[in-house]
């Protein structure tokens, strides 16, 4: 099973490999000697961040984040200052990463008050936070938005406009609870995704900081990694997040902190199953500290066909995104909102089906026989009003394949599995993914699940569940 991944993922030698990853190129440094500029004069960061970059991409990148940067606000009585960064794996695009499946940006905000004024701060970013999805609203190329406050909801462009006093005390909510909160919104069609429309992310991160810059307190958490792997729009914004936040960020308590903390992540993502996310938390943590044995195993990993399904589903995601918005206008009063998107409803499905046949029909897919055929038809299912449910169906079908895929390859990446074998996780991620990929059949309201599938599951209930081959064609 692992030899069509072995002939073409190793042709090249682990040597040829970090060439590419690592491209020999000129980071500018500062005058302090942490923040670096990045190839070509593009991005802004720690050499952790930037090292891996590929001049024509990272450029892109940043551009496409523009859409997403607002004009400077007030912050009434409070002193406040903000940054926004492109972070990886997106910032590897051209390099490790071969494929976009989406842009995330974070956008720190950093606001001064005397002890004692939190309240009031989070009032003050509320509204802030507001004023900006108003100015979203009026922007040419993005789909309206979405705001995702944790286990508190979404919230739509419409319900914020209707309700915006409710939407503040929501958002205030979920960030005193230390709940995730971004923007998600599509963008259309431009630069590297001229035939589709790109999902952007924007998670908000708000620093609390006392007057005289002694201590902070971040909402809705403090992530270490952000730091080593953030491409800032501006040299001036880099230096305002490590000037508040960063210290000496190579230091060895600093250098242990992170360390610890990419191998939680890489812990939990293996537990969790989600393969590509590890390897790319376990490419980070090389860039950090400068391990960079397991980066040839990493490249092989988000080359391979496992990462083309990743995008494939997440193309049909977006997709998916698309007929919603059709489908919520076509339910309005005036009808107008899904007549700009069906153009480019056609032209991704169109990319989408070109795109499915040439990865199912590769032999490295090892797609079971029948499923393209399967897959083919969808097309005429779309005469029966049921492209949505089919849409489904090609993301049930790209994760059942990508699991028997990610095994076999993983099984060929050895320096990976050491790691794992250092961190203690490779025999509770065996056992797992025994548990999570069994392709035997529970019956219907069984109340016994497998202890492991079950803490799988429990860690992220958002997570999809991967669905075998049968389950998945059965959508269709």
């Amino acid at each position: 099973m692992a030899c069509p991944h072995r002939k073409s993922l190793w042709e090249q030698s682990d040597a040829e490999l970090l060439k590419q990853v690592l491209p020999p190129q000129t980071l500018t440094c500062t005058p302090g000697g942490l923040l670096h500029c990045g190839p070509g004069g593009e991005g802004f960061g720690l050499q952790t961040a930037l090292r891996a970059s590929h001049p024509d991409r990272i450029k892109e990148c940043l551009s496409l984040a523009q859409s997403m940067v607002c004009k400077p606000k007030h912050a009434g009585r409070f002193k406040m200052e903000r940054s926004i960064a492109v972070v990886s794996p997106r910032a590897w695009l051209g390099t490790l990463s071969p494929f976009l499946c989406g842009l995330q940006v974070v956008e720190f905000c950093y606001i001064r008050a005397p002890p004692g004024c939190l309240e009031e701060v989070l009032q003050v970013y509320a509204k802030l936070v507001l004023s900006e999805l108003s100015e979203l609203d009026g922007k040419d190329g993005l789909t309206p938005y979405t705001v995702h406050l944790g286990p508190g909801g979404k919230w739509g462009m419409q319900q914020v406009a209707a309700f915006p006093t409710r939407f503040q005390e929501c958002f205030m909510d979920a960030l005193r609870q230390k709940h995730p909160v971004h923007l998600q919104v599509l963008q259309a069609q431009r630069g590297i995704a001229q035939w589709r429309f790109l999902p952007l992310q924007k998670h908000f991160v708000l620093y609390c900081l006392h007057e005289d810059g002694s201590t902070w307190l971040c909402l809705p958490h403090h992530n270490p990694l952000f730091l080593y792997q953030a491409v800032f729009t501006s040299m001036d914004q880099a230096a305002l997040h490590l000037r508040t936040v960063g210290q000496d960020p190579f230091s060895s308590g600093s250098l242990q902190e992170v360390t610890s903390e990419a191998d939680s992540q890489i812990t939990d993502s293996f537990l969790r199953g989600e393969t590509l996310q590890g390897y790319r938390l376990v490419a980070l943590r090389c860039l950090v500290t400068g391990e960079e044995a397991c980066l040839p195993d990493c490249w092989r990993m988000c080359h391979s066909v496992c990462a083309q399904l990743e995008f494939l589903s997440a193309v049909a995601e977006c997709l998916q995104g698309l007929l919603e918005l059709c489908e919520e206008g076509e339910q309005s009063a005036a009808g107008q909102t899904a007549i700009p998107y069906q153009a480019a409803i056609e032209e991704m499905s169109e990319g989408l089906s070109w795109l499915l046949k040439r990865t199912l029909q590769h032999p490295e897919a090892l797609a079971p026989p029948g499923v393209w055929e399967t897959v083919l038809n969808w097309r005429e299912s779309v005469a029966r009003g049921s492209r949505a449910v089919c849409v489904r169906g090609v993301v049930g079908v790209c994760q059942a394949v990508s699991e028997g895929l990610f095994r076999d390859l993983h099984s060929l990446c050895h320096q990976v599995q050491a790691l794992l074998d250092r961190l203690g996780t490779a025999g509770e991620v065996r056992e797992v993914r025994t548990q999570v990929c069994c392709t035997k059949m529970v019956p219907p309201h069984s109340q016994s699940h497998p202890h492991g599938s079950s803490a799988c599951h429990n860690q992220n209930p958002s997570h999809n569940v991967h669905r075998t081959g049968a389950q998945a064609l059965e959508l269709f």
